[in-house]
């Protein structure tokens, strides 16, 4: 029986930090890993879009790129102005997108310098920034995740040695 509640625990922790794990690795970890290998190639900036979104949704305004840049031969379609795009989108009240937005505002058509991992050319970036609020947020949900199994934990020990007793 006791190993049966020592493997519940492992399950309950393991399973949503895991997840979590993942999830931040999928979004942020990946390109973070790749920063110090990436190189500097010249390409073109096609679009830089402010978007602001209506204040009913909550969304806040988040900004846009696209470029275009060769490597190897071969030609790309980047959209990501910095490492952890999922989490930094809508985050330009916080970080310095509004000056990032700025700086590339009139370098519209123009050749700018872009960020690309060698061993995956797809992998690219305008600027090697990691976002604050993408720290944040994970470290928030990491804690989050900690401290509200830690509680469920002790809910279903009481719940278990209930069930052993009766």
């Amino acid at each position: 029986m006791k190993k049966i509640a020592f493997l519940g625990r492992i399950i309950l922790y393991c399973l949503p930090l895991g997840s979590l794990l993942l999830f931040s690795w999928s979004s942020c970890g990946r390109n973070i890993w790749a920063e110090n290998s990436m190189i500097q190639v010249e390409g073109v900036l096609t679009s830089v879009k402010n978007i602001r979104v209506p204040p009913y949704t909550k969304g806040g305004a988040y900004i846009e790129v696209e470029y275009l840049y060769s490597y190897d031969k071969k030609s790309y379609v980047g959209r990501n102005m910095t490492f952890c795009t999922s989490f930094a989108s809508r985050s330009i009240v916080f970080d310095k997108f509004s000056e990032m937005y700025d700086e590339l505002l009139p370098k519209i058509g123009a050749n700018v310098m872009i960020w690309v991992e060698p061993t995956n050319p797809e992998n690219s970036v305008l600027y090697k920034y990691v976002p604050r609020n993408a720290i944040l947020i994970m470290c928030c949900l990491l804690l989050f995740g900690i401290f509200g199994l830690r509680k469920l934990d002790r809910y279903l020990t009481q719940l278990w040695i209930r069930h052993a007793q009766a």
